[in-house]
């Protein structure tokens, strides 16, 4: 996903659309998962929490520009 099309989609899961917030978890699904290691093996329960967590504070988010680790901007 490039990176116009991921703020569009986190500002719709913002915002309550499901999809939109399937869509943003899925993104970020690969942090998730390395986070939820603990003691090198792969943490269900762990894995579990950040997802909620996410879903939690998704409609909180009120950043207007989003940094990518290239250094790019948008708004």
């Amino acid at each position: 996903m490039n990176n116009e099309s991921f703020a569009a989609q986190l500002a719709r899961a913002v915002v309550g659309n499901s999809a939109a917030m399937q869509a943003v978890l899925q993104e970020y699904d690969p942090l998730f998962r390395s986070r939820s290691m603990i003691d090198g093996a792969f943490d269900e329960d762990c894995y579990q929490y950040i997802l909620l967590r996410a879903i939690q504070e998704t409609p909180k988010f009120r950043g207007t520009k989003i940094f990518f680790s290239g250094g790019e901007e948008i708004e």
